[in-house]
């Protein structure tokens, strides 16, 4: 059994999702660092579900969704492995500029930490543990996934990180994901989704 994540098609409309999450996506936030796009945009511009139709059949089908969409955006070598503080698990969306290069990074074991020094994309600094994310150090590569055109189940309660293959300082084409949290366990996730788990 795969812990770390579970494609889940057939169920969410990649396309429609996509073109909500791109009506919020500005020059400037493409454009911007990593770390600036997540605390400048994605934590500043969640997008409602109760505010979109078919987002809310969507909640109203699976209750534990949580009831607001996040846009992250990649263009920048890795992020900190780290896991995730306010839920232990999201579906993760693709919206643009996915692919095979674009990688989450899953690890095993290692010690989670009230601060790490190091870089965060191309932003060097002491980066804190918040309300969001705690960071881990000294832990394994244990597998990696990219996604592409399938939503995924992402265990976040594991810890993992951001690997960009394609960029040196900035990935012209910025990866852009829309992550929806679900407020349960990732096994009793599976069960809901009724998803089949890869070997």
């Amino acid at each position: 059994m795969n812990d770390y994540y579970c494609e889940i098609p057939n169920i969410f409309n990649v396309k429609y999702i996509s073109d909500i999450c791109k009506t919020i996506v500005t020059d400037e936030w493409l454009n911007s660092t990593d770390i600036g796009g997540l605390a400048n945009f994605t934590d500043v511009y969640p997008i409602a579900v109760e505010d979109h139709p078919y987002l809310q059949v969507l909640r109203d089908n699976f209750p534990k969704l949580f009831p607001y969409v996040k846009v992250l955006k990649n263009s920048e070598p890795t992020w900190p492995v780290h896991v995730d503080n306010h839920r232990r698990v999201s579906i993760t969306i693709p919206v643009a500029n996915t692919g095979p290069n674009k990688l989450t990074t899953f690890h095993e074991g290692g010690e989670t930490a009230p601060y790490i020094e190091g870089y965060f994309g191309n932003d060097w600094g002491t980066w804190y543990t918040n309300e969001y994310l705690e960071y881990v150090v000294n832990s394994t590569p244990a597998i990696e996934y990219a996604i592409q055109d399938t939503p995924v189940l992402i265990n976040t309660s594991k810890p993992h990180g951001v690997l960009n293959k394609e960029a040196n300082k900035v990935d012209p084409n910025p990866r852009l994901i829309a992550t929806w949290g679900y407020e349960d366990t990732y096994e009793n996730a599976l069960r809901d989704f009724n998803a089949n788990v890869p070997g």
